[in-house]
């Protein structure tokens, strides 16, 4: 497994840009997951877990969803109480499947109008946001006893809207950061050099809550209107350019969002490591982020399954290498394992920087 050629990677179904990266990449593609070195993933992966063998690896651990849910995700976070939690980063959020932290919301945000997002545990692409600042709305939803069972269910959140967002020619800007669960033994982490920053087609303006164009900057959104992803959509170098900000994304918001996902991380290590008797896992995720107008930044979700698509100029120039990167990381992690050698000073990691390394330790 030193080069593209002999390495072999099963794409389920589901996987038909990661499939489209890989053959781009030069690598096999197997038809049987029973001859790849690889199995990558989408859907239906929970039934691989026990099936992987020693040689092979699964883009996905057992437990991500504990910070890919965002129920589960506000629930470790809401739990933790220790020193050394970053300064904010994840906007007030309130488990409503808890009736304590329910109770904590309205005493919270009664007599405000302030607005508030709720927003269901394990959806993504703006699916299951509702903005509101009427919390009668919620007090209605919550008295009907299946919106609490379909709460508890998905895990349901509400969460303060950043209302105050940094602005690109006053439309809204959001990005995405991808990162990379290597190893859990030892744990290695790395965040990827470049992001996928997005804006609104629609300038921003507080209020009119019930325009999702205004507020949400998922493609998925943003094309219904008139949506060109050359005009929307750029790298870090773009950015920087548009905000006259040269060198602030990596002097200044990468090493913040690092430290933000170190700590998520680490905060969910005991979780996340339980995992089958053998074979290899890893997860590549995206961390979606929005800056205020202060430069502060707030994350909103992390999905384990973030879209991958490339037909526009701005993917295409990002996801084929972040996605043979991934790959190179994890089967020299594998090839070292097989001759038991360590997993330190990995020669295939280039746009990839460490946040967590216990292989130094």
């Amino acid at each position: 497994m030193n080069s593209t050629e002999s390495l072999s990677i099963y794409c389920d179904p589901d996987s038909v840009n990661a499939r489209k990266s890989f053959e781009l990449s030069g690598y096999t593609i197997a038809d049987d997951p029973e001859n790849a070195h690889i199995l990558w993933m989408r859907n239906e992966h929970y039934g691989y877990f026990y099936l992987v063998k020693p040689a092979q690896a699964l883009n996905h651990l057992k437990n991500e969803s504990w910070i890919t849910n965002k129920g589960c995700l506000t629930q470790i976070l809401n739990k933790d109480k220790s020193c050394d939690k970053p300064a904010a980063f994840y906007p007030d959020s309130y488990c409503l499947w808890h009736k304590k932290q329910v109770k904590s919301f309205f005493d919270t945000a009664d007599g405000k109008d302030d607005p508030w997002m709720i927003k269901t545990g394990n959806l993504s692409s703006t699916k299951g946001i509702t903005l509101i600042t009427d919390l009668d709305v919620l007090r209605n939803m919550l008295a009907d006893k299946k919106t609490r069972k379909e709460f508890k269910e998905s895990r349901t959140i509400i969460q303060k809207y950043v209302n105050n967002p940094l602005l690109d020619n006053g439309c809204k800007i959001s990005f995405r950061t991808y990162f990379l669960i290597a190893s859990m033994k030892p744990l290695l982490v790395y965040l990827y050099d470049d992001c996928l920053f997005k804006t609104t087609t629609v300038p921003y303006k507080q209020g009119d809550y019930d325009n999702r164009m205004i507020h949400l900057t998922n493609s998925c959104q943003q094309m219904q209107g008139d949506y060109d992803p050359g005009r929307f959509k750029f790298t870090n170098v773009g950015m920087e350019e548009r905000l006259g900000r040269p060198g602030y994304i990596a002097d200044c918001l990468l090493p913040r969002v690092g430290e933000c996902l170190r700590y998520i991380v680490l905060l969910a290590r005991k979780k996340l490591k339980r995992r089958p008797f053998f074979g290899n896992y890893f997860a590549m995720m995206g961390a979606d982020w929005v800056i205020d107008e202060d430069l502060n930044v707030w994350l909103t979700e992390i999905q384990k399954g973030p879209a991958l698509k490339f037909g526009d100029p701005v993917k295409a120039e990002l996801i084929p290498d972040l996605l043979d990167e991934t790959i190179r990381i994890v089967s020299e992690i594998m090839v070292r394992r097989a001759n038991k050698e360590p997993i330190n000073d990995l020669e295939s990691v280039f746009k990839y920087k460490p946040i967590i390394d216990e292989c130094q330790q």
